[in-house]
Order: C-alpha cells, then sequence, then structure tokens
C-alpha cells in the first residue's frame, strides 16, 4: 500500500507533470482490484458508444488483453462475444485465431455470399460448410443475415442448421432468397428458434415451395 508520504510526494509532483517512474511503480504494485471490478470496467469499455459503425470496441479491447493474465479471458470473451463476417478470407482468419484462443461466440452476422479475394491463395479463404466453423459456432445464440443474397444449393440449410442448432433469435435484414422455400426451411431447421425479426426480406414464394415437414413445439415470434 502507498504511504502518506508517498502520496503526498505524488501530489507536489503532479503539478509539474514530473512523476519519479519508481514511484508510480510502486503505487501500481501495492494496489489490488478485485478481479470481479476490472471485469467490469473490461465490459463498460468493450462497446463503442451508439451511432457508431462498429460495436465493438476492438482497440481498447486489444489493450485490455495484454495488461495481465488475469484481464486476458475477459477481454478475449468481449472480443469474441460479437463477430461480423463478409468475406472468406476474414472467415479462415477468424477460424485460426478461434482455433488457439478457444473462443465463445454468442452473436454472428454473416454478409453472404461470403467475398471471395482472387489476390489470395485458396487455402487462405474458408467456406460456411468448414467443418471448422461449425465446431467454432457451436455456442451462438444469434444469428444475423444481414444485405445477403441466399444463392446456396438447398443442402447448404441443412448444413448451416447443423452449425447453429443452438439459435434462438435469428435476424434477416435486406436479404434475398432465390425461392421463398428456401428462407421458410432455413427457419423451420432451427430447433431452438425463439425469437425471429424480419426487415427488407425479398423471396418468390408459391405452393409447391411452402410443403414442409410438421414444426416442432415452439414459439417463434416476428
Amino acid at each position: 500500500r502507498a504511504s502518506l508520504r508517498d502520496l503526498y510526494r505524488l501530489s507536489t509532483y503532479s503539478h509539474l507533470r514530473i512523476i519519479p517512474p519508481g514511484l508510480v511503480l510502486g503505487l501500481m504494485q501495492g494496489c489490488r482490484l478485485p478481479i470481479e471490478v476490472c471485469e467490469g470496467v473490461i465490459d463498460c469499455a468493450a462497446f463503442n458508444p451508439p451511432g457508431s459503425v462498429d460495436t465493438i470496441d476492438h482497440p481498447t479491447l486489444l489493450s485490455c488483453a495484454l495488461v495481465s493474465k488475469a484481464w486476458l479471458p475477459r477481454a478475449r470473451y468481449n472480443l469474441f462475444y460479437r463477430v461480423r463476417l463478409r468475406s472468406a478470407q476474414k472467415l479462415s482468419a477468424f477460424l485460426t485465431a478461434a482455433s488457439r484462443s478457444g473462443a465463445c461466440v454468442k452473436e454472428m452476422e454473416l454478409i453472404l455470399p461470403l467475398a471471395i479475394d482472387n489476390s489470395h491463395n485458396a487455402q487462405e479463404q474458408a467456406s460456411i460448410t468448414d467443418s471448422r466453423f461449425g465446431h467454432t459456432v457451436r455456442g451462438v445464440q444469434t444469428l444475423m443475415l444481414s444485405q445477403s443474397k441466399w444463392l446456396y444449393p438447398r443442402r447448404y440449410i441443412d448444413i448451416l442448421a447443423d452449425h447453429f442448432a443452438s439459435i434462438t433469435a435469428l435476424d434477416l435484414f435486406q436479404t434475398y432468397f432465390a425461392t421463398g422455400g428456401d428462407c421458410a426451411r432455413l427457419i423451420w431447421s432451427l430447433p431452438n428458434l425463439r425469437l425471429l425479426q424480419c426487415c427488407e426480406v425479398i423471396g418468390k414464394f408459391s405452393r409447391s415451395s411452402l410443403k414442409l415437414p410438421t414444426p416442432t413445439a415452439t414459439s417463434v415470434g416476428c
């Protein structure tokens, strides 16, 4: 703990903006905050102000992760809490980082189809059918398809549904489906879905496209 003499010395130097490094180090070493307080600070620093382009304040969280080993788990949790993917290259980088850190993603936004960068090797670009992707998103609770075009074969719905079996909330924003049946099948294939939000969803519906299996007992709000 800092003594009264140390505090007096600190106040004496403060008006000169010259603080001896040894004094600062001694005060920091004597300061011990409960880890719960530190985690609360990290949680508060994790989000940008409302209206910001990016919800998560990644630079601040990266700085928090470098403070100490005690701060790393909470900073990492917030870093990977919400993930936004719009390219195959970003997906590949995310899978690599998640496999090394054991990240637990809770919210994911996908912009489909994932953009392909021809300037990079095919090995540096991943797909949503990748088994690593399915393993990483097992705990995702909220999925958002934003500004997307669902042009995949119907079997992709089964693959995606298997990956996101834990989804409880689905947001469809400015999303186009080649057929209304694909949209309906995607919704019906999520067994734990509880909340459905749609905004500017486009799809061609026909009588044949709505021949779906009997839905399981679940409450879906729209």
